[in-house]
């Protein structure tokens, strides 16, 4: 299907923007019918940076909304060593805006 690959402003895809509107049936949806978790805007950011960068949301609620997304994503197998344009993997991101490791993030999946 023509969404799951169409790139929109800043070669994001629609599971970009799943993931930035914090849209998780929308997500799961898209991954299930074959979205690639690992296709990166102009940025170098993949869902899961995004993910990663909105899990230091100020409010509570909404950080753990995308703690969960980015749970999903690795679920469905993101590449997490990807780099940004700036050389930050997920983890990276993760630690930088919310102050969280991966490692703990993803325990007990």
């Amino acid at each position: 299907m023509v969404f799951l690959v169409h790139h929109f402003d800043f070669g994001r895809t629609a599971l970009f923007y799943a993931v930035k509107m914090g849209n998780e049936a929308d997500m799961k949806t898209l991954l299930d019918q074959g979205a690639d978790p690992d296709l990166s805007d102009h940025y170098g950011h993949t869902p899961a940076h995004a993910a990663a960068i909105l899990c230091g949301h100020r409010n509570a609620a909404q950080a753990e909304k995308y703690h969960a997304i980015l749970r999903v994503l690795v679920k469905h197998g993101c590449n997490l060593e990807l780099q940004d344009r700036r050389e930050r993997t997920v983890a990276d991101c993760l630690m930088e805006f919310s102050g969280a490791s991966l490692e703990d993030l993803v325990k007990g999946m």
